[in-house]
């Protein structure tokens, strides 16, 4: 060795490794006590209030009920048809017109009808003037008939004077046999013509009445026939008989109709139902009778079931809903509605508002909100029958519990759910 050479001493290397082992144990005793302070959690994922809807369970009398669509039906469809025939000149109203009382549909033209109620006409104003010419014969007849008994009964008196004074004569021996008797017979025979007079103004009078009346029958059965081709003429002018509104056109102008043929149908708003689609499985609940609830989008009536059709068309079962009373403004046949059908009451019943897709009679899990605290824990909960908005808890929750009542499917699996 060359006194040069210094030996270097081996203290600095065992320091080194001494450093380097109490660094690795101070580190192990930190995440050891780490480990200990704050041990893993287990609150589960943490979900914004905000973002869910929870409901608390209680108790008390629970409505049974089920959901319906449907729209509104008229019970009394009208046809308006042609009365008369003839051809369409204008059709004065279009689908979904509302209709009162007189108002017009449709006008036509017939020329026949027309020229049938000239004549008719005619036939009328003939007829009055001959009534009229009856009239006066039989004023004139009278008056004849009077004028005539006037001279009669003037020579009655004229021929009762001269029978006194040849009588008178007579006796006196003044006066022939002959002259007197002639005197007689003159009397006896103005009294005969007198009383013929008299008799003929009665037989006169019989006559000539009878001649008026018969004008007077002319004349009215020319007016009742004036009047029927007035209202055959009326008639080419359509109008509604009743309120509603119109469901259908049928014609256009410039066709011909026939007696009876369909120009419009008018639906009479009044007397308005509501026809619901119940689905099927449903439909074994609802009993004719049961009240319902209607939902017009435009106020609410209460109705009552009053008849369910025999069969199932397309999954669902018609029912006839009748109305308690009017509807509100805007209603009409074929408007959309929603109906809440009241099947049972339970008097007592746990109810919580009917979680995202749960089924009546169902066990489901729910998160039910641990009191005083932010967590959600998972239970089983079996439901009963429920209502639309509403279900019925068998067992698994109390009343006064709160539960999330939303979909919940994005944290399937965990236990606990933290709410913040």
């Amino acid at each position: 060795m060359n006194a040069m050479d210094v030996r270097r001493s081996a203290a600095p290397r065992r320091t080194r490794y001494f450093v380097g082992g109490l660094v690795g144990a101070v580190a192990v005793a930190a995440v050891i006590a780490a480990a200990l302070l704050f041990p893993p959690s287990t609150a589960g994922p943490v979900v914004d209030r905000s973002t869910v809807v929870t409901d608390a369970a209680r108790q008390g009398a629970l409505t049974i009920s089920i959901a319906a669509a449907g729209a509104l039906s008229a019970e009394d469809v009208r046809v308006v048809d042609a009365i008369e025939p003839g051809v369409v000149q204008s059709v004065e109203v279009k689908p979904g017109a509302v209709l009162a009382p007189g108002d017009v549909v449709a006008r036509m033209q017939d020329p026949d009808s027309q020229a049938s109620l000239v004549q008719a006409a005619s036939a009328v104003q003939v007829a009055e003037a001959q009534l009229r010419s009856a009239r006066a014969q039989l004023q004139a007849s009278a008056l004849a008939q009077r004028s005539a008994l006037a001279a009669a009964q003037a020579q009655m008196e004229v021929d009762a004077t001269n029978f006194g004074t040849a009588d008178e004569l007579h006796r006196n021996g003044y006066v022939a046999d002959a002259a007197y008797q002639i005197a007689k017979i003159k009397q006896i025979q103005s009294q005969h013509e007198f009383a013929i007079s008299r008799s003929q103004i009665d037989v006169d009078a019989a006559d000539q009445g009878a001649r008026v009346a018969a004008a007077q029958a002319e004349v009215d059965n020319a007016r009742a026939v004036l009047a029927a081709k007035q209202a055959e003429a009326a008639a080419l002018t359509v109008r509604a008989v009743s309120p509603g509104i119109v469901q259908t056109v049928a014609v256009d102008p410039g066709v011909r109709l026939d007696s009876g043929a369909e120009i419009a149908t008018v639906a009479d708003t009044r007397t308005l139902k509501a026809v619901l689609q119940v689905p099927e499985t449903q439909v074994r609940d609802v009993f004719v009778g049961m009240p319902c609830t209607v939902d017009t989008g435009n106020g609410t009536v209460e109705g009552r079931i009053e008849r369910i059709a025999p069969a199932a068309n397309n999954g669902s079962v018609a029912i006839d809903v009748a109305l308690h009373r009017a509807l509100p403004p805007g209603a009409r046949p074929s408007l959309n509605v929603n109906a809440t059908i009241v099947v049972s009451r339970i008097p007592n019943a746990v109810s919580i508002a009917r979680p995202a897709g749960a089924a009546d009679n169902s066990t489901i899990e729910l998160y039910r909100v641990v009191p005083g605290t932010s967590r959600a824990k998972l239970v089983q909960v079996r439901l009963g029958r429920g209502s639309v908005d509403r279900v019925a808890v068998l067992s698994g929750l109390q009343a006064g519990d709160t539960v999330i009542v939303s979909d919940t499917s994005t944290y399937s699996g965990q236990s606990t759910l933290t709410l913040r």
